[in-house]
């Protein structure tokens, strides 16, 4: 058998590096995918935790501000301050509203005069060469 005649088949070997090469290649974007999917759970996680601190923060003013209302001092506070609520024989002082100045009028700048429109020509001249200087 002379070179030229010979068939070219694929041996063995060549198609074990093949099978192989495939295998490794799929191998390899699995682990990428698997990568980048614990990454994003690791973010996601780190976005839960801080919602979660956050939301234990909130709990605890919530149940600082419960306590504290329930006292007579803050109830009293509360109602001298926004009720305006006296004791017996107390006198309340409300400052009036001051008055607010009326603005100065601005004086009104008149428009620019608009150029009369173009007759339909020279916007087609305008459009072929440029505008004219």
């Amino acid at each position: 058998m002379s070179s030229a005649t010979k068939e070219r088949s694929l041996g063995i070997a060549q198609i074990i590096v093949i099978i192989v090469a495939v295998v490794a290649l799929f191998l390899a974007w699995d682990f990428g995918r698997r990568i980048v999917d614990t990454l994003s759970l690791a973010q996601a996680e780190a976005r839960t935790d801080q919602q979660l601190r956050d939301a234990q923060d909130t709990n605890v003013k919530l149940k600082d501000l419960k306590t504290s209302i329930n006292t007579e001092s803050w109830v009293e506070k509360y109602v001298r301050t926004n009720w305006h609520w006296t004791r017996e024989n107390e006198t309340i002082f409300v400052p009036a509203a001051t008055p607010i100045p009326s603005p100065t009028p601005v004086p009104k700048i008149p428009a620019p005069a608009t150029p009369p429109p173009k007759p339909f020509w020279e916007e087609w001249l305008d459009a072929l060469f440029g505008p004219a200087p």
